[in-house]
Parts: structure tokens; C-alpha cells; sequence
């Protein structure tokens, strides 16, 4: 069976969609005899996602609404009960902090639901609007017909029953009544909007007006719906905010009719003071794309508006678009156009999307802080195989955020009618957390010597979701406690969720013959209330010796002795300790040749050690390779130069000496080479393309030689080589 799956939000339009995904076995926490995981809302990922329903509908259009800790969220589930047609029917479960509800329909009234929307209150209620078709659809009903009964429907929910009341239907009309919001800080003062269009056009045009309504809850009755304004374009997205006395609709509105270039996409507002509407006004008018606007007030009441304007997340304050703040910025993609934003009692603000990452897609978040004004940097929050998709989420009470979504696992083998797909929850609790970065702990000078003035650097790190303040940092010598405190630095900056920030301390230098190890701890007295105190610490080693391979060299005593001579200094801040020097043949680990043990060396001293080699028998080419080792190197300050190695050719190359042009047109040269060895002769008219001219054992040196082809060249360049 199949039934048309409304996207109506949408400039794709509706489509029909199969119901494949039924043939999976059920699961989930709504599911009886599923037990819930023991570890969840943790943020750490151990126990996230929480499977809530599956299968479910492959867009169930999840909405959550929370007050306090009243978590309430609403969805579309199919009702195999029910014909093809009206089988999507609207369910609301609540969470508790611990568990979800089973799920109840706000209203089975038999008729397909969609696009449900939540509203919760501080005493537990809570109001629901949703999209309703009027009347039964026959298996055979087009999309015409199920756009023409399309209305608007409520219910209000009574928290001592746990039931849902009061269902009617605000709208009785023979035309598409669509995409329903819900605002307002009490029980008695909730204002609804919804879009209409008498021409039963579900996107809207300048020739097919949509129509702006809205209706009042006063805590008993609904008032008759009004017309709150025309809109003679295309409406992409909207929401709406209200306190009780002021509204503000922002519309994402398409200002090309039927245009497929987002560029034509602009912001409009709708203003509504004392329950009088104004008339639409343009807050954008350029050629970048003015997408998905999200509304919600900061703890002074100001109205913050987010959207994303080309390729940058935007947020202002009371619309004052002229001081524009740029979120993130990213690339233009529908992903990021559907972000949801989720704020708190408080004021904290959290903007969720789903983008491409490692896998198809992943939940990514933002959060904002209140107090400073200011967002932190997008931190991943799911890392699995599944495309994560119609995101909604909500506060549990001011520190803890729950998003809700649909995800499947989508390839090129199955289809989204087909493919298993999931209810998921994740549950993100806001922590602090700083850190130090130990790659970047460092010193100037990098080895300082006993007595001198050294720069102690260090990175600090918000890794938490909380602007950080008067964050303290302290320097210890050789063990990170509070007697070895050799000093400390408060960091004077505000470091935003995810930002760092430098630290340098000036430090001198003990009059010590010993290496010293320098922690670094940040909030040393714990005034954080830190998620994880195991990266707080940093530790550096100073004032070492570096004992090192200077250089090495060989040169010939007698025809079979080599003398290999191997030059080691100390150039560190102390002496160093014992150490042996080892020459191997043909690689580090090869077989030993000699050794010989090293004493110490005081800082910038150096020490020659000679090798006398009898080569004997052995090959033309040799390597010898110097190893250092012993206790004076394992606290060396680098190991970069502990090993060295050295090339010998007991052949010297051939070099030509003189050449000349002969008069019968051939090219004499003469060179020198070894007696008795393999020598070739080549040609290049280009430097690039090398011939062989002749190849010839050496008998005497010097050694002539001719080319007689060498009249036939205009150019020709010559080498020997054996």
C-alpha cells in the first residue's frame, strides 16, 4: 500500500511513498519489553542515539517543546489499522528524565495527520496544532483532492489526566490549510499562525497569493481565525515568536515565481503589536540566498532571529539587520538550511543541523552563551553509518539537549519507501571542560641553561560548551603541587566554547646540574566544575644536556686502512651523563666495529673518537653507522641526532682532464680513472638523453679515449662514469 507523504515546507512537493519498511521488526523504547539503555544523556556518545520507535514512517516530522522539565514531543506514525489513505496519524509521548511514555494520538479522529507542533508550558500542559485532512480519503484520492481538505486542527493537554482535550478543527474550508506554529509564554495567551491558499497552490506565487491567518487561546476557547496578511509570493519557511503582547513572523520568501535559483529567496516580517498585524517588510533585498529563519528571545527579552544567509549562519538581536553576526560559515546547502534552533529558560541557545561528515550524514551542534553574547564552534555529536534527517529539539531543563530525528541507512540499493528507518533520540548535556594543549607547551629558549631567563608558552582549551572566564593557569617544577608552585597567570580573555587562547609565563631558570620537568595546570583550585580533569595537565622537560653526532669523516692511512673519525658534542644546558659510542657496518643494528665509552662533556664541549679500519677484502662502497647510547642519552633533549652515517667509496670517480677536436673529425679526451676498472663513455646533444658511446677497462691513467662520431653533432656533451 501507498499513501502520499505531504512535504508541503518544501518547494519538492509531495510524493508517494511506499511502506517497504514495515516488513522490519519492530523495536525501540516505545516498543513493550525494550529496555532503556542505563547510560544516556551524557553527551559522550556511549549510549547515544537511543532508538525510540522502529520501524517508523521515513518522515515522521518529529517536533519537541520543552518547559522546565516537561519534555514533550509529537511525530507521525503510520496506522496499519487504517486505509491507505489515512494511515499517518499524529502521536505525542513525553520524557520524564528517565523514560518515554508510550505514545498516544492527539486526536484519532481516522483521517491522516501531518506536520504536527507542540507548545509546552511550566505546569505540564501543553497545546498541539496540526495539519488534518477534513474528511476520509478513498484508496483512489489524487494529491488534489487530500490538498483541498487539508486543515488546521488543536488539542489542548491536560497534565493531571495525561490525556489530550478539547480536539477541534479551527478550519473548515475547501482549500489547503497548511504548516501550523504555535508561540506564547502561558496557558491562557497562545497565539497560532498557519499559511492558506485559496488557489490551492501549495507553494504559493504572484498569481496564487498565500494567506497569513492566525487564531488566540485564552485558556478556554479558541477565537474565530483572522486573516493577518497576503503574501504574493512563493513561502518557503517561516516561524514565529510571542510574548504575550509583541508577535514577529519571519518568512524565507521565494520573490522569483517558480524560480529554482535560491539567490530569490528573501526575509520578510510580520509584525503584530497588541493584536494588530502590520504589513509584511523586507528584511533582506540582495542576491544571496536568505534561508530557514528561526526566532526565540535571549533572558532580556530581546527577540533573537538566526538564519542562513548564503554561506553564513546569521543571528541579529530585534532585527537590526545592519549589525548582523556571522555564526558559522559554511557552504550553501539544504543540510544546513534545515538547522533547528532550541532555546532555553535561561537564555542558552543551541543550533542543531545534519550535514555530510565521515558518513552519509551526522548531527552537528552550536550553543550559545547568554551572558557573552557569544556562540561557540560546531562540535559533532553522532558518529555512525545512518543518515541523520528532520531534526527537532528542545532544553530538558537549562543544561541537558534533546534532539529527536529520523534516521535511515541509505544506499544505492534501496529506496526510502523501502529502507529501515529509525525514531532516534540524542541526548547532549552542556558540560565545562578545560584543557591544556600539550603539543603546544614549549619554551624560548627551547633548553634553557641553569640561571637564564626563559618564556614558558602553553595552549588553553575550551573544550566545555560555556564561555570560560579569569581562567588560571599554574607553572610547577617537578611535580604538579601546590609546594612546587613556581607561579601562575590568569588568562584575562573570554574563551568562547570551543576556542583557546595563548598563555606565557616568564620564568627563571634555577641554578641546577639536573634536567627539570615543568608542569603546567589549568584551574588548578578546581573552580570549574570540570567534565574531565585528564587533560588539565601539561609537562615539559627543561635544562638537559644534547649530547649529539657532530659530524663524520673518513680518509685513507695505507691501501687497506681507513681511518673513521666521528666527532660527538655536548651542545645542551648541562653536562650529560655516561654514554658509549658504537660504529656498525651496513646499518644501525649491523655488526659491531668498535665502541668506546664517552665521558662527560660540559656544554658546548666536544670529543673526537678515531677508528682505524683495515678493509681488506672488503667491497669498494662501505657504510659505517654511529649509534650513541647509555644513561647519559636516555635524558638527552633530542634524540634527532643520536645516529649518523656515513658513505665510503674507496674508488675515486673518474674526472676528465683535458679533450680536443682531432683533425680526421673525431673528439679526443683524456681522463683519469682506476686501473683496472669498468669505465662507459656517453653522449648528450640536450643534457636529458644520455647514450653510450663507448665502454673500456681502465689501464693506465691518464687514459685517452675518441669519440669518432662526434663530427656527425652539431652539440655534444660528454661524461664518464664507471
Amino acid at each position: 500500500m501507498r499513501e502520499f507523504a505531504l512535504s508541503l515546507d518544501s518547494k519538492t512537493g509531495p510524493s508517494p511513498l511506499g511502506r517497504g519498511y514495515l516488513d522490519y521488526p519492530a523495536s525501540g523504547v516505545f516498543a513493550p519489553g525494550i529496555a532503556r539503555p542505563m547510560a544516556f544523556g551524557t553527551g559522550s556518545g556511549g549510549a547515544n542515539p537511543e532508538i525510540l520507535m522502529s520501524p517508523v514512517i521515513p518522515f515522521g516530522d518529529p517536533n519537541c517543546s520543552s518547559s522546565g522539565t516537561n519534555f514533550y514531543l509529537v511525530f507521525l506514525e503510520d496506522n496499519t489499522n487504517r486505509t491507505a489513505m489515512n494511515r499517518t496519524m499524529a502521536m505525542f509521548s513525553k520524557y520524564d528524565g528517565t523514560t518515554w511514555s508510550l505514545p498516544i494520538a492527539l486526536a484519532d479522529d481516522g483521517t491522516a495527520d501531518f506536520h504536527p507542533r507542540v507548545l509546552t508550558f511550566a505546569d505540564g500542559s501543553a497545546i498541539a496544532a496540526w495539519e488534518n485532512e477534513g474528511k476520509l480519503q478513498a484508496d483512489t484520492a489524487n494529491l488534489s483532492g487530500m490538498e483541498t481538505n487539508l486543515e488546521i486542527s488543536v488539542a489542548w493537554f491536560n497534565p493531571k489526566t495525561g490525556t489530550w482535550l478539547s480536539a477541534q478543527q479551527i478550519t473548515t474550508n475547501n482549500y489547503i490549510d497548511r504548516s501550523p506554529k504555535l508561540a506564547g509564554r502561558s496557558t491562557n495567551n497562545v497565539l497560532l499562525t498557519w499559511i492558506a491558499n485559496p488557489a490551492n497552490d501549495a507553494n504559493g506565487s504572484s498569481t496564487a497569493a498565500n494567506q497569513i491567518w492566525f487564531a488566540k487561546w485564552n485558556g478556554s476557547v479558541w477565537s474565530a481565525p483572522q486573516l493577518a496578511a497576503t503574501v504574493s509570493h512563493a513561502l518557503v519557511k517561516y516561524d514565529l515568536a510571542y510574548d504575550g503582547t509583541n508577535a514577529n513572523l519571519v518568512m524565507s520568501l521565494d520573490t522569483v515565481d517558480n524560480s529554482t535559483n535560491a539567490n530569490g529567496h528573501e526575509l520578510f516580517r510580520l509584525a503584530c503589536s497588541n493584536g494588530t498585524w502590520g504589513a509584511p517588510t523586507a528584511l533582506t533585498a540582495d542576491q544571496t540566498p536568505d534561508d530557514n529563519p528561526q526566532l526565540s528571545f535571549d533572558p532580556h527579552g530581546n527577540t533573537v532571529l538566526t538564519w542562513l544567509k548564503g554561506a553564513e549562519l546569521s543571528s541579529v538581536l530585534n532585527f537590526n539587520m545592519t549589525n548582523r553576526s556571522v555564526v558559522l560559515a559554511n557552504e550553501y546547502s539544504s543540510d544546513l538550511a534545515d538547522f533547528k534552533l532550541a532555546g532555553s529558560s535561561d537564555g542558552k541557545l543551541a543550533l542543531l543541523w545534519s550535514e555530510p561528515s565521515e558518513n552519509n550524514a551526522d548531527l552537528f551542534a552550536m550553543f550559545y552563551d547568554p551572558i557573552f553574547k557569544t556562540w561557540g564552534a560546531p562540535r559533532q555529536l553522532t558518529h555512525d553509518p545512518q543518515t541523520e534527517r528532520s531534526t527537532t529539539a528542545a532544553f530538558y531543563g537549562t543544561n541537558e539537549v534533546i534532539a529527536v530525528y529520523d534516521r535511515s541507512m541509505v544506499s544505492s540499493s534501496n529506496s526510502v519507501g523501502t529502507t529501515l528507518t529509525d525514531l532516534a533520540a540524542y541526548y547532549y548535556t552542556l558540560g565545562e571542560d578545560l584543557a591544556l594543549d600539550g603539543s603546544q607547551f614549549n619554551a624560548n629558549p627551547a633548553n634553557p641553561t641553569p640561571g637564564s631567563m626563559a618564556t614558558l608558552s602553553v595552549e588553553v582549551l575550551n573544550l566545555g560548551d560555556k564561555v570560560e572566564t579569569n581562567v588560571v593557569v599554574a607553572f610547577y617544577l617537578n611535580a604538579a603541587q601546590p609546594a612546587s608552585q613556581i607561579g601562575r597567570v590568569t588568562v584575562t580573555n573570554a574563551i568562547p566554547p570551543q576556542g583557546s587562547n595563548s598563555v606565557t609565563f616568564n620564568w627563571q631558570v634555577p641554578s641546577i646540574n639536573s634536567p627539570a620537568t615543568v608542569f603546567a595546570v589549568v584551574d588548578p583550585d578546581q573552580v570549574v566544575p570540570d567534565v574531565s580533569r585528564t587533560n588539565n595537565v601539561a609537562q615539559i622537560s627543561l635544562v638537559k644536556p644534547n649530547t649529539e653526532i657532530q659530524s663524520m669523516t673518513w680518509s685513507r692511512v695505507a691501501s687497506n686502512l681507513l681511518a673513521v673519525t666521528v666527532r660527538v658534542v655536548n651542545d645542551g644546558a648541562i653536562s650529560n651523563g655516561p654514554a658509549t659510542i658504537s660504529l656498525n657496518e651496513a646499518s644501525v643494528t649491523g655488526p659491531n666495529l668498535f665502541s668506546q665509552a664517552i665521558g662527560a662533556l660540559a656544554p658546548g664541549q666536544s670529543h673526537e673518537v678515531i677508528f682505524l679500519w683495515n678493509t681488506a677484502g672488503l667491497p669498494d662502497n662501505l657504510n659505517v653507522y654511529t649509534v650513541l647510547s647509555g644513561s647519559g642519552i636516555s635524558n638527552n633533549f633530542s634524540a634527532v641526532n643520536t645516529t649518523g652515517a656515513l658513505a665510503i667509496s674507496q674508488v675515486p670517480s673518474p674526472w676528465i682532464h683535458t679533450f680536443q677536436y682531432l683533425t680526421a673529425g673525431g673528439f679526443q679526451i683524456e681522463f683519469y680513472g682506476t686501473v683496472g676498472h669498468a669505465c662507459s663513455l656517453m653522449g648528450s646533444t640536450d643534457l636529458v638523453n644520455w647514450t653510450p658511446v663507448l665502454s673500456f677497462t681502465c689501464t693506465n691513467a691518464p687514459m685517452s679515449i675518441v669519440d669518432p662520431g662526434a663530427k656527425s653533432h652539431g652539440w655534444q656533451f660528454y661524461r664518464v662514469s664507471q
